[in-house]
């Protein structure tokens, strides 16, 4: 029995000493500016999709906040009157969405 023990414990000990991976400082990803036009709509879309709108960390004002700062031009009119509040991220992301899916 001992002998099963010590095999178990050294066993897990080469599993646990293995050569670790090697860590890879990657660059902070910058969020797109959405100026409008439509040309860029589906390219910001999926960026801001990706990394704010479906990250379950972040609460929908911190969601309200970054999509406010990425957007200038006619999308940031859009949205001015929109306070930054939890219940109004959903909404601006809608009006967006409404806007600029709709291509002309």
């Amino acid at each position: 029995m001992e002998a099963l023990i010590k095999i178990t414990k050294e066993s897990g000990r080469t599993t646990s000493e293995s050569s670790p991976m090697p860590v890879v400082k990657l660059p902070r990803i910058q969020l797109p500016i959405f100026s409008g036009n439509y040309e860029e709509w589906q390219t910001f879309y999926d960026m801001f999709l990706s990394l704010i709108h479906n990250n379950i960390s972040l609460s929908a004002v911190q969601k309200l906040l970054y999509l406010k700062s990425t957007l200038t031009g006619e999308p940031a009119t859009l949205l001015r009157n929109l306070s930054i509040e939890e219940a109004n991220y959903e909404e601006a992301w809608e009006k967006l969405k409404r806007r600029y899916n709709n291509k002309r």
